[in-house]
């Protein structure tokens, strides 16, 4: 009796593991941010090659034959990027965490004339990965800045964020609570309410908050006045 060929179920596992570090972003730029008062220089960069989507496969999937299907998901190319700022001598000090996608960063802790240096590294897994640059080389002047007053507004209050009233009550706490836990690189993060900067909107910026809170503003306090 012939043989009766028949289709076989087989499973084929596919495990995705990922060696390899990640391409650097490169063009790393720094500039004082300008219409302020000082007190902040912007970071920008160009992404990583390996910043977008990828796909890994799942493991355990079923096949059947030769060309079965196999199920997988997918992913962002990296994790993310951890912006570093050096002064003179001194070691890097890491200031922000970005999302991946996101080419840039807003550096709010420095004083007006001192010269700071950035370095952004890429991050994947156990990888952290940064362009090499030559010291005194265009690219390595490039990512120096110092902030200016460049005769911007004056600040309002910390934490007067609904501009309805003239004080520091529930409607600017209930817009401080949106953001509360949100970090540099998501979408809800906001500068605005990082009142105590450093890339989050944490338990201090609350605390600072809390040390405004029922101030009244004064004609002097107003921005723009």
């Amino acid at each position: 009796m012939p043989a009766v060929a028949g289709a076989v179920a087989r499973s084929a596992s596919v495990a995705a593991v990922d060696n390899l570090p990640p391409s650097p972003p490169t063009q790393v730029r720094a500039i004082d941010v300008p219409a302020d008062q000082g007190g902040a220089i912007e970071i920008s960069w160009a992404l990583s090659a390996d910043d977008g989507p990828r796909f890994r496969g799942l493991g355990g999937t079923t096949a059947v034959g030769a060309g079965g299907p196999v199920a997988v998901y997918r992913d962002n190319g990296v994790d993310g990027y951890r912006v570093y700022r050096w002064l003179e001598d001194a070691g890097p000090q890491l200031i922000a965490e970005v999302a991946p996608g996101v080419a840039y960063h807003i550096d709010a802790t420095v004083f007006n004339k001192v010269t700071y240096v950035y370095e952004v590294r890429v991050v994947d897994g156990p990888h952290e990965v940064g362009e090499l640059i030559l010291p005194g080389s265009s690219q390595d002047r490039a990512r120096a800045a110092f902030a200016l007053n460049n005769g911007g507004p004056p600040s309002a209050i910390p934490g007067w964020f609904d501009p309805s009233d003239d004080r520091i009550d529930f409607n600017d706490f209930f817009l401080f609570a949106d953001h509360f836990g949100t970090i540099d690189g998501q979408a809800e993060y906001d500068p605005l309410y990082d009142l105590s900067p450093n890339s989050r909107i944490d338990f201090d910026d609350f605390f600072v908050f809390a040390d405004n809170w029922r101030r009244r503003l004064g004609d002097n306090d107003l921005p723009g006045q």
